[in-house]
């Protein structure tokens, strides 16, 4: 009896002092992490609770190409399209948008400022590819289709006249409009220049079965433009 009443007496000692060691353990461990917490707050700015939601939704806001019109507001314009023959079917950026009837145009409306391609079709004729610059709140656009223009790359300079190089070479001095049918497949490398004007300098792509066609409008130098950067609404016909 003696020895177990030693026996019990040594174990409920060992246990109380397993208790008290885990306790201060555990005390001073929150009161560490307390302290930490206290300095952590000294030394770091105050940053408000974020969702994951709103910390996607923060970083999107940062990166311009995650978002539909990024910081710069571009300006829009329309254009209305129509054909020579009239009937021709109007596709823009791969879409097709109608034909473009007698009286009674495709019209594209909310288009971006700068470059573009549209494609005109006509029943049993050479399917026109249109390049041009938006540069304009409204612009009117009248787009030939061939029988004969297989291969065919054509200009039309607005002001005209201008001068049109291709590569290295000189390919003429264009009045309004210059087409031709010499250039090898494949993509060029076209200067366009105009005194007063600054110079356009391009890549043209040379189809053997489609016909090109690049409208180009030319815009006067800063020093001969100041105080007039506006453009006029002003109607454009290639033919």
């Amino acid at each position: 009896m003696k020895f177990l009443f030693c026996y019990s007496k040594t174990s409920f000692f060992s246990i109380a002092v397993v208790f008290i060691s885990v306790f201060s353990f555990v005390g001073c461990g929150s009161e560490r992490f307390e302290n930490s917490k206290k300095l952590l707050e000294k030394i770091t700015p105050e940053i408000p609770s974020l969702s994951p939601g709103d910390v996607v939704d923060k970083i999107a806001s940062k990166i311009p190409f995650m978002q539909d019109d990024p910081i710069i507001d571009v300006p829009r314009g329309s254009v209305s399209v129509n054909t020579k023959p009239h009937g021709g079917m109007i596709f823009f950026n791969g879409m097709n948008r109608g034909r473009a009837l007698k009286g009674k145009p495709v019209v594209l409306k909310g288009i971006k400022f700068g470059s573009h391609t549209l494609t005109a079709r006509f029943p049993e004729k050479i399917s026109t590819v249109f390049h041009f610059r938006l540069l304009r709140k409204k612009t009117n656009f009248v787009v030939p289709i061939g029988s004969n223009s297989r291969g065919m790359i054509t200009f039309h300079i607005s002001p005209s006249p201008a001068e049109i190089f291709v590569g290295s070479k000189f390919l003429g001095k264009a009045d309004a409009k210059i087409s031709t049918k010499k250039l090898s497949i494949g993509s060029h490398r076209v200067w366009i220049r105009k005194k007063g004007f600054q110079s356009f300098r391009f890549e043209i792509d040379v189809n053997p079965i489609l016909h090109h066609f690049y409208f180009v409008e030319m815009i006067k130098s800063l020093d001969e433009n100041e105080g007039s950067r506006s453009f006029s609404d002003k109607i454009f016909k290639i033919f």
